[in-house]
């Protein structure tokens, strides 16, 4: 009886998960959590907003779920529990920037551990982590698991808007398949200053396969604390011919979520999969 009763109750939180917007084969994430109201609200505008409860993809159980076995992780310094055991003696590949392209190749990474000055109580404690790398190129992400990996230079996907606020589309041509971006949900756009403000925000892929019209739900976030999406990279990651998506999807200026999609991984009738994500705070 129980069984049936939980059964019920994901079947009504993934079909909550679906927006207005799409009507034509809209994928619905695969992992979703409720969220409650934010309890900071700094002005009398947010006051009146009356936010989302679905976040998609639940963050927290798909990072400790032992089913994926793709890892990312950021050139950077971590607090203890932000790594996992073991993280040493993955096989990492990075991807990487220059002025002129953006590859992938094998690195020699050493993950050491150094002085927390957040948590630790003195220099000799060391309970956090130093990710690095030998490379001198600027390291967009370390990713370990893809055994499909595109090695060498990268078909990228040169995007004019790396970030993307709330009302926002963008129509794109990635190796002679045409997609585009969506955004819904409130909020307001600085582009002086290069900065926005979301509520309710939900991010969309949508693209022709054939004469079938494919719409993915990536993102849904009820609200942020001074932050915003981006997108940290847009093109073939795994050799496939197919657009890729990494982006920050986080929610707070104090954090950050690399969140990687990749479309061999994807099902019949969906673009993109959520493979891995990353996540970190800075104190």
């Amino acid at each position: 009886m129980n069984n049936i009763i939980n059964f019920s109750v994901v079947l009504l939180l993934l079909t909550s998960c679906a927006d207005s917007l799409p009507k034509k084969n809209v994928q619905q994430p695969e992992l979703i959590a409720e969220v409650k109201e934010p309890k900071q609200k700094e002005e009398a505008l947010v006051e009146e907003i009356v936010y989302d409860t679905i976040y998609c993809p639940n963050w927290n159980n798909f990072e400790h779920s032992n089913e994926h076995s793709i890892k990312i992780v950021s050139v950077s310094n971590f607090h203890g529990d932000e790594l996992w055991d073991g993280v040493e003696n993955e096989d990492w590949y990075g991807l990487f920037k220059t002025k002129d392209s953006t590859y992938i190749a094998k690195v020699q990474s050493t993950f050491s551990r150094v002085y927390d000055i957040v948590l630790d109580e003195n220099e000799s404690q060391k309970t956090g982590w130093e990710v690095s790398i030998e490379n001198k190129d600027t390291c967009i992400i370390l990713i370990a698991g893809v055994e499909n990996i595109a090695v060498g230079k990268l078909n990228e996907q040169q995007l004019s808007q790396p970030l993307f606020c709330s009302g926002t589309n963008y129509e794109f041509n990635f190796l002679g398949t045409n997609y585009e971006l969506i955004t819904t949900g409130g909020g307001s756009w600085d582009p002086e200053n290069q900065w926005c403000d979301s509520w309710n925000y939900k991010l969309f892929l949508k693209s022709n396969e054939g004469k079938v019209e494919v719409v993915d739900t990536l993102l849904m976030i009820p609200s942020f604390r001074d932050a915003f999406v981006r997108i940290l990279f847009s093109g073939d990651i795994d050799g496939d011919g197919k657009l890729d998506l990494l982006i920050d999807s986080s929610n707070h200026y104090n954090g950050m979520r690399p969140t990687l999609y990749l479309s061999s991984f994807a099902k019949n009738g969906q673009l993109l999969k959520l493979v891995a994500l990353h996540e970190s705070v800075g104190c």
